[in-house]
């Protein structure tokens, strides 16, 4: 094929990019529209010339025309396997051709632009898609001079199908699809479970069962559509601006919202119902050499130990970031336990993205200010000592706060440093980070300054703030803060937006991430600081501990595990099989009963109230401490029933009391809490916090997800607010820690084992004492306990042991 001969079938813009195209020679092989091995390579290497996602897509579409067999080589996400003369095999993801078809049909196209199926057609006209494009409508004729198919099975073979008819229509549809051998649909169309109604619930699961049935990748229902390289299969009102961020939505409207925000986007699928999960595109855009940053928004996981499967291996080489909404919800008030009452909607989310490193953001802004710093040429940061570069004192020290605030620290410039800094500042300059280089500063007292405190090596990143004064040359600034792309991080914060424009537009094209507040620009560096962290964090392995299961065994026999139900303080038995040391207890029906538990026990012990009807026995007023002998036991049994029975009324509840249960008080110190819930999309997580009643009041617990590493046990300890009452309270010793990290360690493998089981747990409180060096006492004692179990599916067995 002729060289003119090609451009009469390319744009303007892809003629360009022809031009330097040709310039490799490429054309130069033999021509005979089949591609010979070396040819494949050469044109695999031929996109590394090209750093712009639009160029490369422009690349893939003329070698595409030139040899038809090149598309599924250079636009692959994986390498090509060439196995001999004008043969191509590719190793694709599955939905590698729902992002990349050769041929595209519209059902429901419109004639009417102003209509969801005229509006795709003329987004994948606009978005000069190499895919032929096929317009379907009963009613025939042409679409924007499109010859339009009267039904599907004329279109010849199809790779992805776009359909926008009305609901009650889609099934078939799809059902239609599945027979003529098409295998990615995106559904458009509304009316599912979105509504709220029986029909339509109905006639998603109905939907569900034909994908599944057909095995066909159906995205949607109810969703904007699909946007990857030139091609835009959606109804949003302009195609996003060309750029290497991959977003993943479940909001059509935070799709266009982001394109409006100038989000420079390589793809973007709107999950709409999700009948695709989050995860299987994380696994499609991981795949694609183009895609640098995963952005997605995020309202729903169902299946959400698949999603931290997949993004935690995703992370280690490429940033994900997530907006999840719906984090105001109200927390589980009818939870039977502190644990269940204090989660909140977020937990479980929050202790997923830590497990996966992927990078929780608050807000829409927060994504596109951290996509754009993660998807520019900055490299990521080696530490979190930052230098200020500032040409006014008072933006200075708002980033000196910012940079504190978002847990960056201000570098300790060397002597030697602030000497130099010294000799080329005004007397009246500051050499002292933040670097105050005053209203006078230059282009060329900026670039004296970054020379020096870069070339520092207590010296991680910099954050370049410029301010305008009537002889600031901003742009000048720019080149000078863009041309140190180096090996540490460069933001600038050139402040005051509408007087910036240019120097922002200049930013923007020279890759040097720029914001109009210096809070954002420290917020991001500390993101990118956490995503360093993460890259090179060691793999997760679970925490190992030796659990006697002879014992496990013998104890959920006698509770009757396999039947479930509620466990008060007989749980106790369970979790000292474990390995956790737990108080001496028993089960007294009546006062006299009590009275023998006691003598059993010894005095001094504690006294609680045992009832179906009381969660919260502190609350009730349903405990008695310090009872040190029989004469307080007998009067503190009254005191207590009264107090419960009070509290009973206030509440209009006839209060049924079995009993009490009878323990021995030990010796007061620091009491924590640790509790396991089983969330629904990722299985049991872990809590560890502040014990005692003040739980719920306070709130002072951190969560992660079962099973626990060393890292995370770790960290979870040292999260709460008051971590150094348990290090170094007054007056007293740090409690042994090696002895509570062992307690969540046995903890984590309970809720592991019966993850299929226990819906919620509490040991609160669980009494924790400094270490003791004479080996007499032991350090972490289980003071109560309760637990909510299912029945075993099978009734019958013993738990399964992760890792046994």
């Amino acid at each position: 094929m002729k060289i003119t001969d090609l451009k009469s079938q390319l744009s303007d813009y892809e003629c360009k990019v022809l031009d330097r195209l040709n310039e490799t020679s490429i054309f130069g092989g033999k021509n005979k529209n089949e591609l010979e091995p070396e040819e494949a390579a050469r044109a695999r290497l031929l996109l590394e010339l090209f750093q712009d996602p639009a160029e490369r897509d422009a690349v893939v579409r003329i070698l595409g025309i030139a040899y038809p067999q090149l598309p599924a080589v250079v636009s692959g996400a994986s390498a090509g396997k060439v196995h001999g003369p004008g043969t191509v095999e590719m190793e694709r993801t599955p939905l590698y051709r729902m992002f990349h078809p050769r041929s595209i049909a519209v059902i429901g196209a419109s004639h009417d632009p102003s209509k969801v199926g005229g509006a795709i057609v003329a987004n994948l006209q606009d978005g000069k898609s190499p895919a032929r494009i096929i317009p379907i409508n009963p009613k025939g004729g042409s679409i924007a001079g499109l010859p339009v198919m009267v039904d599907l099975a004329a279109c010849g073979k199809v790779d992805l199908a776009v359909v926008a008819v009305p609901a009650a229509k889609v099934p078939d549809v799809v059902r239609e699809c599945g027979r003529l051998g098409i295998k990615n649909v995106v559904v458009i169309s509304a009316g599912f479970k979105e509504t709220g109604t029986p029909e339509g619930i109905a006639l998603e699961d109905e939907l569900r069962k034909v994908a599944a049935e057909q095995d066909i990748h159906v995205l949607g229902p109810n969703c904007l559509g699909i946007f990857g390289g030139q091609m835009n299969a959606s109804f949003a009102p302009k195609a996003p601006r060309s750029g290497n961020v991959a977003l993943i939505s479940q909001s059509g409207a935070i799709v266009n919202a982001l394109i409006d925000d100038g989000l420079g986007m390589r793809a973007f699928a709107s999950l709409g119902n999700a009948l695709i999960e989050p995860h299987q595109i994380l696994a499609e855009y991981a795949a694609d050499p183009q895609a640098k940053v995963i952005a997605a928004y995020i309202e729903e996981i169902h299946d959400g130990r698949k999603f931290i499967e997949v993004a935690s291996r995703v992370t280690r080489d490429k940033p994900v970031i997530v907006l999840k909404s719906g984090k105001s919800s109200a927390g589980r008030q009818a939870s039977m336990s502190h644990t269940g009452s204090v989660a909140g909607s977020t937990a479980a989310y929050d202790a997923a993205f830590r497990t996966a490193g992927v990078l929780a953001v608050d807000s829409q802004q927060d994504l596109v200010d951290l996509a754009a710093a993660l998807g520019s040429p900055q490299p990521l940061p080696k530490g979190r000592n930052v230098v200020v570069l500032t040409n006014a004192g008072g933006p200075g020290i708002l980033t000196t706060d910012a940079v504190e605030q978002f847990g960056l620290k201000l570098a300790e410039l060397s002597p030697e440093t602030q000497a130099k800094l010294k000799a080329i500042l005004p007397a009246n300059a500051s050499a002292k980070n933040p670097v105050d280089l005053l209203g006078d500063a230059m282009a060329e007292r900026y670039q004296a300054a970054f020379d020096i405190v870069l070339a520092d090596p207590n010296v991680d990143s910099v954050i370049c703030v410029a301010s305008r004064q009537k002889m600031t040359d901003v742009d000048k600034i720019v080149e000078v803060a863009a041309s140190h792309r180096g090996t540490k991080p460069v933001l600038s914060a050139f402040i005051g937006a509408n007087g910036m424009v240019s120097a922002s537009m200049l930013c923007d094209y020279r890759g040097l991430p720029n914001y109009p507040d210096v809070s954002r620009a420290a917020r991001v560096l500390s993101r990118m600081a956490d995503y360093a962290e993460i890259k090179t964090r060691p793999a997760f392995e679970p925490a190992k501990v030796e659990i006697d299961r002879e014992a496990v065994r013998k104890a959920e026999e006698k509770l009757n595990l396999a039947a479930g139900g509620r466990l008060g303080p007989e749980l106790l038995e369970l979790i000292g099989a474990y390995g956790l040391h737990r108080t001496q207890q028993r089960f007294a029906p009546t006062l006299e009963a009590a009275v023998e538990a006691a003598k059993a026990i010894g005095y001094p012990i504690i006294m609680k109230v045992n009832s179906p009807d009381v969660v919260h026995k502190m609350e009730a007023g349903g405990i008695e401490f310090d009872v040190s002998d029989e004469t307080k036991l007998r009067q503190g049994w009254q005191n207590m029933m009264g107090r419960v029975d009070a509290w009973g009324k206030k509440k209009g509840i006839a209060v049924r009391i079995e009993g009490v249960e009878i323990q021995n008080q030990l010796k007061q110190d620091r009491n924590v809490v640790i509790g396991v819930l089983n969330d629904p999309s990722f299985g049991p997580m872990v809590m560890f916090g502040l014990g005692g009643a003040e739980v719920e009041t306070f709130k002072d617990v951190t969560f992660e997800l079962a099973p626990l590493s060393e890292a995370s046990i770790d960290s979870m300890i040292k999260r709460i607010r008051t971590y150094k009452l348990l290090e170094q309270p007054k007056g007293g010793k740090p409690v042994d820690f090696e002895a509570l990290k062992d307690a969540l360690r046995r903890i984590s493998q309970l809720a592991v084992d019966y993850r299929d089981q226990l819906q919620e747990l509490d040991i609160n409180p669980l009494r924790v004492y400094p270490k003791d060096d004479t080996g007499k006492r032991h350090a972490v004692w289980a003071m109560d306990a309760r637990a909510q179990f299912l029945p075993r599916a099978d009734n019958a067995g013993t738990p399964h042991a992760a890792g046994t």
